[in-house]
């Protein structure tokens, strides 16, 4: 994933249409397995501008690690709220929860290196190469946002990132 590999497009949309998209597109998914999606948003219809494409990536990717790491009849939670950052920037933050196995302590800090899974033996039986997470941060980063995991181990993970969302006048000046 070095720079340049990936093309960002900032373009105009409304900020829930990809996670939307990312949430039933894998929702057939998640029914199979038996869980439980839910879509919770407290962010304002409204039209900013920020790559669609690479956000719904980041949800999608996420919820896959959710749908990996949740238990037959788990919950995951996807939420959008409304952040702003002082400098009058706005940005929406997107977490996904889920009530899965959790982040063993000792591998937190080493959840967004490439190639890195998980040591248990439920663990180590999920599919991936331990690239999404990475390529996760990677995509956040360059759209000017953060990412960052709050986990319990045996209660769950809840993955946070926040994405700029500029207006169109930010982007002609």
């Amino acid at each position: 994933m070095a720079a340049g590999t990936l093309t960002f497009k900032m373009e105009e949309g409304d900020p829930h249409a990809p996670v939307s998209q990312a949430i039933e597109s894998m929702r057939p998914l998640f029914e199979k397995k038996g869980l439980k999606l839910a879509f919770e948003r407290s962010v304002e219809k409204r039209t900013a501008y920020f790559d669609t494409r690479r956000v719904e990536q980041v949800v999608s990717n996420l919820l896959n690690n959710a749908l990996k790491y949740t238990p037959k009849g788990g919950k995951v939670s996807v939420a959008m709220s409304d952040v702003d950052y002082s400098g009058g920037q706005e940005y929406i933050k997107i977490s996904v929860s889920d009530n899965g196995s959790g982040i063993p302590p000792g591998l937190r800090d080493k959840i967004f290196d490439r190639f890195k899974l998980m040591g248990s033996q439920e663990i180590r039986e999920a599919d991936g190469l331990g690239l999404g997470l990475p390529l996760s941060k990677f995509i956040v980063e360059n759209l000017g946002g953060k990412i960052w995991a709050e986990s319990e181990e045996g209660k769950g993970t809840t993955f946070h990132f926040t994405i700029p969302c500029f207006r169109k006048e930010a982007l002609e000046s």
